[in-house]
């Protein structure tokens, strides 16, 4: 009879787990959607909860949210995509920290709450001061608009058509695409990226070729490849899609390409204003009071002096326009913060809400969701920082 022996059990359970783990990932790969049913249901799990166990709720959400990321990663390697673009090895671990930190703080705020709110404060202003830490150091290594989340979502709408025309034009030269996709002006290589090189002298029997229009007219790189001794013309193997500079901007979309450089110390100031915003934003929390106006017409204050300073740049690139539309928007959410909520705007947002929730069924519901759950709403997530 054979002995028992924990090493081997552990072996044998990691072997077991490690299968199910590869079975899992070609079956999200080979249907994406797969992937979106499985954090649906667990979002949906989380509001069903009951009241009494908002902090298993948040986990629930928050697992949803990093498991998102998780799944976002299998598709990119399935595809044959690099995860991160232009991203040295160690922003890329302060990336993850960071979005790991996001989505978890709610839950280990709620967890430290439990305890005392000494315990409570202790937590915030260590996630605050941490996040502001991992973003300042972000932006010093490359001084540009800080997203958030700092890693893009995959688009799982373009991505079964962009991640299929750009598996084998990526293929192994990771390095090649991420220039290319960094790059505003590119102009291609008449190295094909599907199976390397073109036609050599031997094809054709001997010398260089070169590359020609349609009618073997034009010297410049095309489609086309003509041999100088012999003058055959053959049909390059590089996929003339490579050049389409709207394929380009759909691959950048996809795999989430930084953005441009700032190009001005005012431009990296207001960054930073904007980074140190939730900071400052806490002290004076901690050293006035929620009673009091200051910290609440600080942190405004320094929102608009960053957005009006992006606003005033010119040429922003598609990406910059979408952040400093989503900062834009954000600004309403000033609304249900304390005090501006608690001696403002609390009266009129109730009294909307409970003539809403009059109405037909689809609005009702809302309203009437909306009434039960914005004092927890307020009460957790308004209150200090906001990215």
């Amino acid at each position: 009879m054979e002995s028992w022996s924990p090493l081997q059990s552990v072996h044998t359970l990691r072997c077991k787990l490690k299968d199910y783990i590869d079975q899992y990932q070609k079956v999200v790969a080979a249907d994406p959607s797969v992937a979106g049913h499985i954090e649906n249901a667990l979002k949906g799990a989380s509001y069903v909860i009951p009241g009494a166990s908002e902090e298993l709720s948040e986990l629930i959400y928050a697992c949803a949210n990093i498991l998102s990321y998780g799944h976002d990663a299998l598709l990119k390697h399935a595809a044959g995509l690099p995860l991160w673009v232009n991203t040295s090895p160690v922003c890329q671990r302060l990336q993850v920290l960071l979005i790991a930190l996001e989505q978890m703080e709610v839950v280990i705020e709620m967890v430290a709450a439990r305890y005392s709110a000494l315990h409570r404060w202790l937590t915030v202003s260590a996630i605050v001061l941490t996040k502001a830490l991992l973003r300042l150091f972000l932006l010093y290594r490359r001084p540009s608009m800080q997203t958030w989340p700092v890693i893009k979502p995959l688009d799982r709408q373009q991505y079964p058509t962009t991640a299929t025309a750009s598996a084998g034009s990526s293929s192994s030269n990771t390095d090649e695409l991420e220039s290319s996709l960094d790059s505003t002006e590119t102009t291609s290589s008449p190295v094909d990226r599907h199976c390397g090189p073109a036609p050599s002298a031997d094809a054709d029997g001997g010398g260089d070729g070169v590359t020609a229009s349609l009618d073997g007219t034009s010297s410049q790189p095309s489609f086309v490849w003509q041999g100088r001794r012999m003058g055959r013309v053959l049909r390059s193997l590089r996929d003339p899609s490579d050049d389409d500079p709207s394929r380009r901007q759909s691959l950048a979309q996809l795999l989430g390409v930084p953005l441009p450089p700032l190009a001005s110390r005012q431009l990296i100031l207001a960054e930073m204003i904007y980074t140190l915003r939730p900071t400052v934003h806490l002290l004076c929390l901690l050293r006035f009071g929620f009673r009091s106006w200051l910290p609440w017409i600080l942190s405004l204050m320094m929102d608009v002096a960053s957005l009006y300073v992006h606003f005033s740049k010119s040429g922003m690139s598609p990406g910059e326009r979408a952040e400093q539309s989503r900062r834009l928007y954000l600004l309403a959410l000033y609304l249900i913060r304390s005090p501006c909520y608690d001696r403002q705007t609390k009266h009129y947002i109730i009294g909307i809400l409970k003539r809403l929730s009059k109405s037909l069924f689809p609005v009702s519901a809302i309203a009437n969701s909306c009434l039960e759950y914005l004092p927890t709403w307020q009460r957790v997530y308004f209150y200090t920082w906001l990215s």
